[in-house]
């Protein structure tokens, strides 16, 4: 067994997981290869603490049984051959945040860096920027949080909402790692049928680190880059939106918590809608436009 620490707990898996910090402690997940075939519990079943389920997907060649009990033990069971990365990108994405979910945990698609006092978290679906936002702000100071998979306490009256450390890679689409890391062609790819690249990156570990802001981005482009305020009202619909396992944690304890996490988030958490010309030529402008605005709600936030 591999043993690897992310979102403040210990993980114990018999498959080589990728961009965590190695870990002594007893473990609080077990991922583990097992027969599930035999099971009485029948794929597609949704019970909030017990998540079973048939992966196919004929474009990879991907056939896997998953079985996910109370946040605690993870299993799947392949059906088809698949190589390790295959596996490894379902496993530590998908079923690992569907086991962070059973926990009662809010488990949102973003990506976080960190200046070593402040986090500041890019929330939005696959493709839509987060990691290349991540990486560029890595080479400019930052730390890498949590990429992709995202775990966020939400914050109370007197606490400011934390994003304790996760995974420690990024994965970068082709034109974004052309330019940005050199080399970008020795980087391996995230799987044999993606062509994202994989980027580990490297530092010190990181604490759970306070929230600063957090940015829902846009798939559209836009005219101009910009921060836009969001409608109070409507920012938890945006946490819930951007959710992993939504589809398959569906008891209703589950959903009525859920919301009343994305509902805390929201009222103790600065959120604003990040809009983008959606270019890599437009990156530096993003940054100093994000760091101005954190810059500004910072020193708002000093006595006076």
């Amino acid at each position: 067994m591999y043993s690897y620490k992310a979102f403040g707990l210990s993980i114990h898996s018999d498959l080589e997981l990728s961009g965590f910090a190695s870990s002594d402690a007893p473990p609080d997940i077990t991922i583990q290869k097992g027969n599930l075939r035999v099971r009485k519990t029948s794929p597609g079943t949704r019970y909030g603490n017990v998540v079973s389920g048939h992966i196919k997907e004929d474009e990879w060649d991907l056939d896997l049984l998953f079985h996910i009990q109370s946040g605690e033990v993870v299993t799947y069971d392949m059906l088809k051959p698949i190589s390790d990365d295959l596996l490894r990108s379902f496993v530590q994405g998908a079923l690992l945040a569907a086991a962070l979910r059973q926990r009662h945990l809010l488990v949102l698609h973003g990506s976080a860096v960190s200046d070593g006092e402040r986090a500041i978290a890019f929330l939005g679906n696959s493709g839509w920027g987060k990691s290349t936002l991540a990486e560029y702000f890595c080479q400019h100071g930052y730390e890498l949080i949590t990429d992709d998979v995202m775990v966020v306490t939400p914050g109370t009256e007197t606490e400011p909402a934390r994003i304790p450390p996760g995974v420690k890679q990024v994965r970068l689409r082709p034109a974004s790692a052309e330019r940005l890391v050199e080399d970008y062609e020795n980087l391996p790819l995230v799987t044999e049928v993606s062509p994202k690249r994989l980027r580990v990156l490297k530092g010190e570990d990181v604490r759970s680190i306070p929230l600063s802001k957090l940015y829902v981005l846009q798939r559209q482009t836009a005219d101009e880059n910009r921060i836009t305020p969001l409608d109070p009202q409507h920012v938890p619909l945006h946490f819930v939106a951007h959710t992993h396992s939504t589809n398959w944690i569906t008891d209703p304890n589950y959903i009525s918590e859920h919301f009343s996490q994305c509902a805390q988030l929201a009222k103790h958490t600065p959120v604003a809608l990040l809009e983008r010309v959606l270019s890599l030529d437009s990156l530096p402008d993003i940054f100093d436009l994000v760091k101005a605005d954190v810059d500004a709600l910072s020193a708002s936030e000093q006595p006076t």
